[in-house]
């Protein structure tokens, strides 16, 4: 805890690995036939190696294609409507004005205030006083809680309620329009006839269809007699790899999967979802294998390189450890003077900085990342003072949290969206 708290003055160099230049490994004087190089490259082959490929054949089954094969005929659709005509009925809907409340005090006022005035006299009387009030058109029985439900659809057209009480709040009703139960015309329906007999039809052939596919997988048949005798289309896909970023999500599954399956074999069907499976056969596998070196020549000499660089400024913060001059003369740098803490934001590797406060004074400390190699001399280190505040603590995030929480636990919640806003905008 203390080693977070206190701070080091120091001398840093940085100096990027472009900077850096090795006499006897020049970029351009350097061959695929250098013994050095092939000795790297043979000691780190694991690094260089192809990834493995496969070929596959898959029949992807899609619920969605068989769709255009189950549309119901109109006299389908008819016939349907007119046996189930108590399925198609527009319950009894209510448009009206919600007055909400903290307490039954406050609602009690407000109904003795507005008793013996016009429902466009209450509305100028609330919007005089701040009142906030909700308005909600065509609304049914099964949309509002249940006790606002009881008064609502007791009302008459133009009437005020009773102060109703909800476990969210007081509310009071003005009922503003009735639109009677109606029975649905055919036109009105139709569509939703339409998906409802497809819908059962494809779903039963779909389901059939998977069973079948199913044994005749137990059975042995091969992926191509499988795609013969449904009418699948078999898919190929040459040399694919594992990690190929697919903007197809169901392809990116079909590949995946693939990996994980072996040679000559077909495989269960998959689901990804309800609607979507997979069957597939891998037909080759390419193991990895270490890449030749004309191939990544290029990225070999630069690895080379890099390492050949590191080596060196290890070796010389291992000569050097107690003597940051030499350092700095040997890379013809100035230091920079820093003042760090373990807090401090900056561009430093999180691994140097921690090296820098596990090391003493007037020693140095040596780290690197992929762009620079770091040394730092430790020149002074202070300490906090003993029961110094270094921090500030901020206990309102905390308090929200606790409080709201506690609101959860006490209040229930409606599953009408639309409702719950409206209480609370009296909240804010």
């Amino acid at each position: 805890m203390k080693q977070k708290k206190e701070q080091r003055q120091i001398e840093l160099l940085k100096i990027p690995y472009n900077k850096i230049k090795l006499e006897d490994y020049n970029k351009d004087q350097i061959t695929k036939d250098n013994d050095e190089l092939l000795d790297y490259f043979n000691n780190n082959s694991a690094s260089y190696m192809t990834n493995e490929e496969r070929d596959i054949s898959y029949i992807l089954i899609n619920k969605s294609d068989f769709r255009e094969n189950f549309s119901p005929s109109e006299n389908s659709l008819n016939e349907y409507y007119n046996n189930n005509k108590n399925l198609f009925v527009n319950p009894e809907e209510r448009s009206f004005k919600q007055f909400n409340f903290k307490s039954k005090e406050e609602a009690d006022e407000f109904k003795l205030s507005v008793s013996g005035k016009t429902n466009e006299e209450i509305i100028k009387y609330a919007e005089e006083n701040n009142i906030i009030f909700n308005e909600f058109k065509n609304v049914d029985r099964n949309k509002v809680l249940e006790q606002l439900a009881n008064a609502i659809f007791e009302l008459d057209k133009g009437s005020v309620s009773d102060v109703v009480q909800t476990t969210l709040a007081y509310h009071i009703i003005i009922l503003d329009e009735i639109f009677p139960e109606k029975e649905l015309k055919f036109d009105e329906v139709k569509d939703e006839i339409n998906n409802t007999l497809t819908n059962f039809e494809l779903d039963n052939y779909f389901n059939e269809l998977k069973s079948s596919l199913d044994q005749q997988i137990l059975d042995g048949f091969s992926i191509t007699e499988i795609a013969d005798q449904n009418n699948l289309k078999l898919i190929n896909k040459k040399k694919i790899l594992n990690n190929t970023n697919e903007d197809d999500p169901t392809l990116s599954n079909v590949i995946s999967f693939s990996f994980t399956q072996n040679k000559d074999f077909v495989s269960d069907l998959v689901d990804i979802d309800n609607d979507t499976s997979f069957i597939v056969n891998i037909d080759d596998i390419y193991p990895s294998k270490i890449e030749s070196i004309d191939n990544i020549f290029d990225s070999v000499l630069n690895d080379f390189i890099f390492t050949k660089k590191t080596e060196q400024a290890e070796n010389i913060f291992e000569n050097n450890k107690e003597i940051f001059t030499n350092i700095s003369k040997f890379y013809a740098t100035n230091p920079e003077n820093l003042n760090l803490s373990l807090k401090t934001n900056d561009e430093l590797p999180i691994s140097f900085k921690q090296k820098i406060f596990e090391t003493d004074i007037d020693k140095v400390a040596f780290g690197s990342d992929e762009n620079a190699i770091y040394f730092a001399n430790i020149k002074s280190i202070k300490m906090p003072e003993e029961g110094e505040n270094t921090s500030n603590i901020n206990l309102i995030g905390d308090l929200k949290t606790a409080f709201g929480s506690e609101i959860i636990k006490t209040k229930e919640i409606s599953f009408n969206d639309e409702l719950i806003n409206g209480l609370l905008s009296q909240y804010k």
